[in-house]
């Protein structure tokens, strides 16, 4: 009998353990089972992801100054490179803007102040004859209530974007102290610091023109108290040759006898 014969006779656990081996081998042909696989892709990380900063917005170059009053101007002063002339009267300055971002602007308004109240006011805004940039608003010569705007012509020719306009409304003055115009709003704010009384009603005489690329808009606003028509047909008279001198202003062509005469002197002037 052979080695093989004898132990499967006097081997039992020797037979389980071939039982054994030859069940699993035929069960692992039949099922093979599944190897794990490697992943050559990259693992994204677990942990927290970094987030960018959210984009900061960019620096306002925009200045605001409210200048001590210590003087008075009057006649004509420079502005931007152009001139603006003042109705008769001494007027203080008490807001500056300056603004030297992407296009350049200046502003500036002043008051005129007689016994303790508001007798008028200019607002002037432009960008530098140097400034080939600033931008056209589309409604520059459209007013929003529909007020009848007077259009003019540019003494300079060959530029297609230019405009020339002014208009005469009434105003609340409330409309101005929340004015989207931060210079008008601080201004109305730093009178109001004064102690100084501003009326309730205003006309404002609008003008706007923008010629080869340089803008100017100046609003003269005056006292309306009574609202009466008569006021209003005199500032519009009035109006009609103050715009003329806010023209050649514009143009750097005006003289101080130019503003000394009747065209400076407006429906509520005061003489000092």
């Amino acid at each position: 009998m052979s080695v093989i014969g004898r132990l499967w006779r006097r081997a039992p656990a020797w037979r389980l353990l071939l039982f054994t081996a030859v069940t699993t081998t035929a069960l692992a042909a039949m099922f093979p089972p599944r190897l794990p696989t490697v992943s050559l892709r990259r693992q994204q990380p677990t942990g927290p992801r970094y987030t960018p900063p959210n984009a900061t917005a960019p620096p306002d170059y925009t200045a605001i100054s409210t200048p001590p009053i210590t003087g008075t101007r009057h006649g004509l002063i420079p502005f931007g490179g152009r001139q603006v002339p003042l109705p008769q009267g001494n007027w203080s300055e008490i807001v500056l803007l300056q603004a030297v971002g992407p296009v350049s602007r200046q502003g500036v308004v002043l008051a005129r102040l007689q016994s303790g109240r508001m007798t008028g006011m200019i607002v002037a805004l432009g960008t530098p004859p140097t400034d080939r940039d600033a931008p056209v608003p589309n409604a520059a010569c459209v007013d929003p209530t529909g007020m009848p705007v007077h259009m003019l012509s540019p003494a300079q020719a060959g530029d297609p974007l230019a405009q020339e306009c002014w208009s005469l409304r009434r105003l609340v003055t409330s409309e101005l102290v929340s004015s989207r115009n931060p210079i008008e709003s601080r201004a109305f704010d730093r009178l109001g610091k004064l102690d100084v009384a501003v009326p309730a009603h205003l006309l404002a005489v609008r003008y706007y023109r923008h010629d080869h690329g340089t803008t100017l808009a100046v609003t003269t606003l005056l006292p309306d108290p009574n609202e009466s028509a008569s006021l209003v047909r005199r500032t519009d008279a009035w109006a009609r040759r103050w715009v003329g001198l806010l023209h050649r202003g514009f143009d750097d062509a005006l003289v101080a006898r130019d503003v000394s005469g009747a065209p400076a002197r407006d429906p509520d002037a005061q003489s000092d």
